[in-house]
């Protein structure tokens, strides 16, 4: 039997097959950053080959044209939404033929010659069938629920995006008015195909787990050890608060105890590797790595001692900058931790490091991460499961912090990352990392207790909706110059008053004041600028220092 993940594009996965979700997956979750990063990667990017991840599936034993989504529910619900958007706004142009094309991807018959959507799920029933996917008047009273109100909020949000990109179209004075709805066609088709034409993995589930259990027979038929083992690490995914990709999960583990191999022959490379011999272990081995899997992505799902807290911080961080390639290292870090072999204090220092490095090199230089990091991270994964003793594992990690630094971007790098940071209320896709950073200098200021950031909120110093006053471009306001850190009433009394009446405020409440605020005699954008530049140097030079 051949294990390999099926190379498709959306077009492909939506013309071949019908998809179920089943009863026991999360509903649809995504919030406004999610479907966000979502179009910007699938529509606005200009990458024609953009890669969106494996999708397992599972074969339906009572229809063979139908798979159970297993992974990539959250993916394949979004691309049904935008794909209605398109058709909707086509149909407003009066394109009733192409809007028609686009919903034979959203319904169209079974073998039976029967009407069907092809994304099946039962539980927002019939908001998604009859407000989404249905092509025309809903006939039914919209069912109302958490997860009707996430699918109406992603729709909403997605037909906008289409419409700002028709209003470009109206706006732009270069364009003749005879020319304009053709102009309008050609953006929503340019849309429709860029979707379609993203890459994806389709993993079959039952070839991978069936080559488990053909090497593991139960020997008593009544008790299949090999697949209540399989089970179990689906059950314990399916549980978490998070979306964790089952193939990526498989491909991590690997990495982290084996020859390195890219995703697409992971399957490939399990098969020649694993015989009847291994094929115990190998399945021990997932199942405890699981547990781990999931408190890397979800860390919250594990109860972590009151001196673990720090570890627990670094790996919230990396997940905050929503990189993958660390995964087989941490996965490394944490089974080390657990067996003794790497201390608290070894475990939280490896850990702080790849947190720094991270803010320098992903979240603030937006560096690549491609295949040289990712086999840096799976190399001192195998290197740590290596190590039988501390002293071993310090080495590991000694080499490892060597080989970060060697990546480390320069400080004009980081300056200039640092100065394009924004945040605002009309503009908060960075809000969670402007906190983040804020919170980390804020922390490397003071010397008095520990400080509960959950609690703390972002204030700008000079105001958005000044009393009287211009407010400031956007462009300058957002800057990490312009703000800073403060408990939650005291944002309140801050409100919008001037610079001088907020920093005799914030004195009185001892809110730690860099440099920079203290001697400003007056707050503007010459003011704001240098501190964005000052809180970039202290950032690089020994916040964020490796």
């Amino acid at each position: 039997m051949e294990i390999k993940p099926v190379d498709q594009t959306v077009k492909n996965l939506l013309e071949t097959s019908f998809y179920r979700i089943p009863r026991f997956q999360r509903p649809y979750s995504w919030d406004r950053e999610n479907v966000d990063d979502f179009w910007a990667d699938a529509v606005v990017a200009e990458d024609p080959d953009y890669f969106i991840g494996s999708f397992v599936l599972h074969k339906s034993k009572s229809n063979p044209d139908t798979l159970f989504v297993v992974d990539g529910q959250q993916r394949l619900t979004t691309i049904t939404l935008l794909l209605a958007a398109v058709r909707d706004h086509l149909d407003g142009l009066a394109k009733k033929d192409l809007a028609t094309g686009i919903q034979k991807l959203i319904e169209r018959p079974d073998i039976n010659n029967e009407q069907q959507f092809v994304l099946q799920s039962e539980t927002p029933y019939p908001f998604l069938q009859e407000y989404i996917q249905k092509y025309g008047t809903a006939e039914l009273p919209a069912s109302s629920g958490a997860e009707e109100d996430a699918l109406k909020a992603a729709f909403d949000y997605l037909k906008n995006q289409v419409s700002s990109a028709l209003r470009a179209v109206d706006d732009d004075p270069t364009i003749g008015a005879t020319k304009k709805e053709a102009e309008k066609l050609r953006k929503l088709l340019t849309i429709r195909d860029k979707l379609l034409r993203l890459k994806l993995i389709a993993v079959l589930l039952d070839l991978v787990k069936n080559y488990l259990t053909r090497l593991l027979k139960p020997a008593n038929k009544g008790v299949d050890t090999a697949r209540q083992k399989w089970l179990s690490i689906l059950e314990l995914f399916d549980g978490a608060g998070v979306d964790i990709d089952v193939n990526r999960f498989l491909h991590h583990a690997w990495l982290s105890r084996h020859q390195y191999t890219t995703e697409k022959k992971l399957f490939r490379e399990i098969k020649r590797s694993i015989d009847k011999a291994s094929a115990k272990g190998f399945l021990d081995d997932l199942v405890s790595d699981a547990k781990l899997y999931r408190w890397i992505f979800e860390p919250d799902s594990h109860k972590w001692k009151i001196d673990e807290r720090d570890v627990a911080q670094a790996i919230r961080a990396l997940n905050l900058f929503r990189v993958v390639q660390p995964v087989p290292m941490l996965l490394s870090i944490l089974r080390a931790y657990g067996a003794g072999i790497l201390t608290r204090r070894q475990a939280k220092d490896i850990l702080h490091l790849m947190e720094n490095f991270h803010v320098q090199f992903t979240a603030v230089t937006a560096q690549r991460t491609g295949g040289g990091t990712a086999f840096m991270y799976a190399l001192a994964a195998r290197q740590l499961l290596g190590a039988k003793t501390s002293n071993q594992a310090a080495q590991v990690c000694k080499g490892f912090k060597a080989k970060l630094e060697d990546r480390v971007p320069s400080l004009e790098e980081f300056e200039a990352g640092f100065q394009e940071i924004r945040y605002t209320s009309d503009n908060s896709k960075q809000r969670n990392l402007v906190k983040y950073l804020l919170s980390r200098i804020d922390r490397s200021l003071r010397k008095d207790a520990a400080v509960n950031y959950e609690v703390m909120t972002i204030e700008h110093l000079a105001p958005e909706r000044p009393a009287g006053n211009a407010a400031m471009p956007a462009d300058t306001l957002g800057l990490m110059g312009n703000m800073i850190l403060v408990p939650t009433d005291l944002n309140n009394e801050l409100a919008n008053k001037t610079f001088d009446k907020k920093v005799a405020i914030l004195r009185k409440a001892k809110v730690p004041l860099d440099a920079a605020v203290e001697a400003a005699s007056a707050w503007t954008e010459l003011e704001i600028r240098a501190r964005t530049k000052a809180l970039a140097g202290l950032s690089y030079t020994k916040v964020f220092r490796l």
